[in-house]
């Protein structure tokens, strides 16, 4: 069930509610989320972008929550249809098989100047858990429900 919250901005002492249209452009958004994933109310470090899975799909971001677990954030710039939950399902499946290995190949990639540990220390204010990746999260951002 799709979720609406209404934004509300006081112009000369009186309420009006801001309108809003669906994203235009996927990548745009896709880069403020990369930039800061708090959009979505969720404190998370980005371990890739357009992360290419072993099925040959490519997943928008792939991050990391300060518990280890894995975050798979797939953006569509319409309506939400059962195709998308089902690519995402497919997504998940490839996700469990990865490894703490995995994670730093794949946030090497993304961040070549900063080691996965210390932008995890950085981000969350703890070490890395021990275990990695014992559950992941599946997430869809769409313009319109």
């Amino acid at each position: 069930m799709p979720v609406q919250l209404d934004v509300w901005r006081i112009d000369e002492g009186a309420p009006k509610k801001v309108a809003f249209d669906a994203v235009s452009d996927e990548a745009k958004l896709e880069s403020v989320l990369e930039k800061g994933t708090e959009i979505l109310g969720l404190d998370l470090l980005v371990v890739g972008r357009q992360v290419p899975t072993a099925f040959g799909k490519i997943i928008d971001l792939l991050c990391i929550d300060g518990e280890g677990d894995l975050h798979i954030i797939e953006l569509k710039r319409d309506k939400t249809p059962r195709d998308i939950v089902g690519q995402v399902l497919d997504y998940a499946s490839w996700v469990r098989g990865l490894g703490y290995d995995d994670v730093v190949e794949m946030f090497s990639a993304h961040s070549p100047v900063v080691r996965f540990e210390e932008a995890f220390d950085e981000r969350f204010g703890v070490s890395v858990p021990e275990a990695v990746n014992e559950n992941h999260h599946m997430v869809i951002v769409a313009g319109r429900t």
